[in-house]
């Protein structure tokens, strides 16, 4: 028994390792992979809270052009959701020509979905197990953003003119890689604010339906949480 378990072990080795060595010597690669975040709020203000997180789906091309040195075209899909409360107080007209303080008792919810496409440099440290840092660009579209009511997420209307639908994102990651599987952490930065505060600074308060919209952030940083696998294609 324990010589057929040595034998096994001995084959899957072999095999292993002649995948390893595919791998070290391959010039194209392609890899895929998940992330999940949790968004870094930036301050907003008092009586205005937000949290949210984020789902990304992504592909990669994978190019070593000389060394440790490669360069990758990546691109997915990302869906996001961002919770965010307000209770600001505001002034409303009153019949007599006075002013009134009412307050905001929002609790809603953001849902968006986008894809990216962009490119990265990756500097691939170590063969059978190694470190990778990758530090890329990309552009970032959103094609769809739902408004909903929480807390039982009640549908509301989708987001027009309240959304800038395009955004540079600025994102390094750092992954130990064993064999296929990399597993690391990666930071998402994107350069401005997705929402249209300028539509919304248009609208009286309490009066056009988005108006409790205005404290909303959605140019916040994104920690995540990634795993993935890279599959080589060619070799020297």
């Amino acid at each position: 028994m324990n010589i057929k378990i040595l034998t096994l072990c001995l084959l899957f080795s072999l095999i292993y390792t002649k995948q390893l060595s595919a791998q070290s010597k391959s010039r194209i690669s392609v890899a895929g992979g998940a992330e999940w975040g949790w968004i870094h709020n930036k301050a907003v203000g008092k009586n205005y809270h937000q949290s949210g997180q984020a789902n990304k789906y992504y592909g990669e091309f994978i190019y070593r052009y000389n060394g440790l040195n490669n360069l990758v075209v990546t691109g997915g899909y990302i869906k996001d959701s961002l919770n965010f409360r307000n209770t600001n107080p505001y002034l409303i007209p009153t019949t007599n020509g006075h002013y009134q303080i009412t307050a905001f008792n929002t609790y809603g919810l953001i849902k968006t979905e986008s894809v990216f496409l962009g490119v990265a440099y990756l500097l691939s440290v170590g063969s059978t197990v190694g470190v990778d840092f990758q530090m890329g660009v990309s552009g970032k579209y959103i094609f769809d953003a739902i408004r909903y009511e929480m807390p039982h997420e009640v549908y509301q209307y989708a987001l027009r003119d309240e959304i800038q639908p395009f955004n540079i994102l600025l994102q390094p990651r750092m992954a130990l890689r064993f064999s296929y599987l990399r597993l690391g952490v990666s930071y998402e930065m994107p350069l401005w604010d997705n929402i249209n505060h300028d539509n919304l600074l248009k609208n009286q308060q309490g009066k056009s339906r988005n108006s409790d919209m205005q404290g909303v952030r959605m140019d916040n940083p994104i920690l995540f949480f990634s795993a993935s696998l890279i599959v080589p294609l060619s070799s020297n």
